[in-house]
């Protein structure tokens, strides 16, 4: 349910290391990136809060992420 948004392979320059870190995981209905941008949250590129979620990747994290999505989509 949680993971970065799906992405065809030929939208990501392939010399971007940090980009490519999102085929590293399953993608989900739920991003870190789009929960910032709901909560006005100047975060970034969504390629570099992508990258953030795969290096903190936990289950913990995924619940929290989850949780806080509900308020962003109500």
């Amino acid at each position: 349910m949680v993971g970065p948004r799906v992405v065809a392979p030929g939208e990501i320059s392939p010399r971007e290391q940090t980009a490519r870190k999102r085929y590293n995981v399953r993608p989900g209905l739920v991003c870190l990136w789009w929960i910032s941008k709901r909560a006005n949250i100047a975060y970034g590129s969504e390629v570099e809060a992508d990258g953030e979620y795969v290096d903190t990747f936990s289950v913990w994290g995924d619940v929290g992420i989850t949780l806080r999505s509900i308020p962003a989509i109500l």
